[in-house]
């Protein structure tokens, strides 16, 4: 009955991503609660999609952007794939609190990646492989038990 029914996802916004995730009772601690220095908030928000919750923090400095993004996935193994740009340089795998997060570049843009049960999640933007690994110390939450 819904065939060739657009769904228009609902979006919701917020004062930080901590925020939304409490919102959707989930732990703030998925989120990294360090940003590099100069990085400021500019939005924070959460739409209500078919299969999935997606939320997204934009961070500005200057002209840089670093983008937080989850995505609480219904079925965490549905089949989905998350396709992250990448130039021929090694990818960087860093263990944290039980979760490997992938670290790679696409010329000066740098992508962090990780999935743990059924949440997905991404950090990109213009930051340092340490400053990666900072936001990515600042995630206090682990692998589902």
């Amino acid at each position: 009955e819904n065939i060739g029914q657009v769904i228009e996802p609902d979006y919701q916004y917020y004062d930080s991503l901590a925020e939304a995730l409490e919102d959707y009772h989930l732990d703030a601690g998925l989120v990294p609660a360090w940003v590099p220095d100069g990085f400021a908030l500019e939005e924070a928000e959460a739409m209500d999609m078919l299969s999935s919750v997606e939320f997204d923090g934009v961070y500005v400095r200057g002209e840089e952007y670093l983008m937080v993004h989850l995505s609480l996935l219904e079925d965490g193994d549905a089949g989905r794939t998350t396709v992250y740009m990448k130039d021929d340089q090694p990818v960087t795998e860093y263990l944290h609190n039980g979760i490997t997060y992938y670290i790679m570049t696409n010329g000066d843009w740098r992508t962090v990646a990780w999935k743990s049960g059924n949440i997905e999640g991404s950090i990109s933007g213009s930051f340092t492989l340490e400053e990666a690994k900072q936001m990515v110390d600042s995630i206090t939450a682990g692998a589902e038990n």
